[in-house]
């Protein structure tokens, strides 16, 4: 079990190391009142000089280009429209910005029959990006039941005393757990940032966007889109 979550925590691992490196004791420390944390506040006084520091320049436009020229991910979402200025087709893309090794990739499709009522376990079908032994996709791309496309992009953290406020690990539940339940028993665009948002630990923090496909083809011909067709949530 703990290789299945250092793996599946693709993203969220190098934020949770980075919180408690300075436990004297192995693992995460529970607790509100935390050594790591509080050593870690001691350290962190002085960020922006140590922002400054690490990218050789105190030119906040030299840093944030820094900073993107080495974090990850694009997307697109882009809706067509017609000589009448009505929609009439969306594109949908995301690419991982990321090493060689990244292309060890597999598209995988999960599909369960789940007993029972349909209203409690709506989707089935999950088709995503995804690795060798990873249960969710890590690349953060997926499409559900036909209805959904969900995607990410990855947000830099800048003051890094926002690790303070991460809550102790019993109080949270990891990004990649969150994301499958979600991508289970979302039944509307809406309800898949609720359950995204449910018991967030405040670590891998993104932009994640959410295309209702279903609500776009009622949107087609028109010349507005359905309430809840493209949801951004951060």
């Amino acid at each position: 079990m703990p290789d299945l979550f250092l793996v599946n925590s693709d993203g969220e691992i190098h934020q949770l190391i980075e919180i408690f490196r300075y436990s004297d004791e192995p693992g995460l420390i529970e607790g509100e009142k935390r050594q790591s944390l509080r050593m870690m506040k001691k350290s962190r006084k002085n960020w922006i000089g140590d922002l400054f520091k690490k990218h050789k320049t105190n030119d906040p436009n030299k840093i944030w280009r820094d900073i993107l020229k080495n974090s990850r991910c694009s997307t697109l979402v882009k809706c067509l429209k017609d000589s009448d200025g009505n929609y009439e087709d969306i594109f949908i893309s995301h690419s991982t910005w990321d090493g060689y090794s990244e292309m060890i990739r597999f598209f995988k499709h999960y599909e369960f029959e789940f007993l029972g009522d349909d209203l409690a376990m709506p989707a089935h079908k999950v088709t995503f990006s995804s690795y060798p032994g990873c249960i969710s996709s890590t690349d953060d791309w997926f499409m559900i039941d036909g209805q959904f496309v969900i995607m990410e992009t990855t947000l830099e953290l800048i003051d890094e005393n926002a690790f303070l406020s991460v809550l102790p690990s019993a109080d949270y539940i990891p990004d990649h757990y969150r994301v499958i339940t979600a991508n289970r028993l979302a039944f509307h665009a809406e309800d898949w940032i609720e359950w995204l948002a449910f018991i967030n630990s405040g670590t891998y923090c993104s932009q994640w966007m959410v295309t209702d496909l279903h609500k776009f083809k009622k949107s087609v011909g028109k010349s507005k889109l359905v309430p809840g067709t493209f949801i951004v949530s951060e």
